[in-house]
């Protein structure tokens, strides 16, 4: 698919979906089509009303997301930048397919803070942690959700330093797809998403012969990514209508 030629009166947005099924839902609502136009800045391309929308994964973590942005920002000249993916949800707030526009974006490893955009009459609430780490201790749990912390992820506050070093305008849609605040979540179901989530069969079968009772665990835990998927995919397509 070629993409359209950019004029004054066209805004472009870019959503950036760390995983396959995070661009799932958009690929299918908006709907969005691959594209080789983008020359490694994004892969997809579609329309929602007038805003002509590009889309790529940014893969897992913040380097990643980091090199993404830049790439992007680097091939296309764009009016406002979407994360648009899940997360663990903290605290007794937020619960499973729950939806996190975030007031405040920190950045756990260098303390520094970013503010997204809102756009239209959204009401952002609370915080959004990001890091590399998966998991972390009781102790500082407890300390983030007294401090506002509704979600963690891996990827959003590498988007928005990009972008707020650049001038871009930027926001967050994250679903809540599971508990970052407590140890359900196995650490090695993150290694069986691959890079980008694409998903490892073989790590998948050798995780559940080890652990034939984590079945129904790994079921809920889709069922919860969907959910979240779909709130933050449906979330981002509504935004676009206020992008000025």
């Amino acid at each position: 698919m070629t993409e359209p030629r950019r004029t004054e009166s066209r805004k472009t947005v870019a959503m950036l979906a760390p995983m396959v099924p995070e661009l799932a839902p958009l690929k299918r609502k908006i709907p969005l089509q691959r594209t080789d136009e983008g020359n490694g800045a994004y892969s997809h391309v579609g329309h929602v009303g007038d805003v002509l929308v590009v889309a790529a994964i940014t893969g897992i973590g913040t380097q990643p997301a980091k090199e993404t942005t830049e790439r992007l920002l680097d091939g296309i000249a764009v009016d406002h930048v979407m994360v648009v993916g899940i997360a663990g949800g903290m605290g007794l707030s937020v619960a499973i397919g729950d939806l996190v526009i975030p007031e405040l974006v920190i950045d756990e490893a260098t303390g520094k803070q970013v503010r997204p955009n809102v756009l239209g009459s959204a009401t952002p609430r609370g915080t959004i942690v990001t890091s590399d780490r998966f998991g972390y201790d009781d102790e500082t749990n407890a300390r983030f959700i007294a401090d506002g912390v509704v979600s963690v992820d891996m990827e959003t506050s590498a988007v928005g330093l990009v972008c707020e070093a650049r001038g871009v305008p930027w926001s967050a849609y994250r679903g809540i797809s599971d508990r970052g605040d407590d140890d359900t979540v196995d650490v090695e179901v993150l290694k069986l998403a691959g890079a980008d989530g694409s998903g490892n069969g073989r790590a998948l079968a050798k995780y559940l012969l080890r652990r034939p009772w984590k079945i129904l665990y790994l079921a809920k835990l889709g069922m919860g990514t969907m959910k979240a998927v779909n709130v933050a995919a449906d979330a981002a397509i509504a935004a676009c209508a206020d992008v000025r």
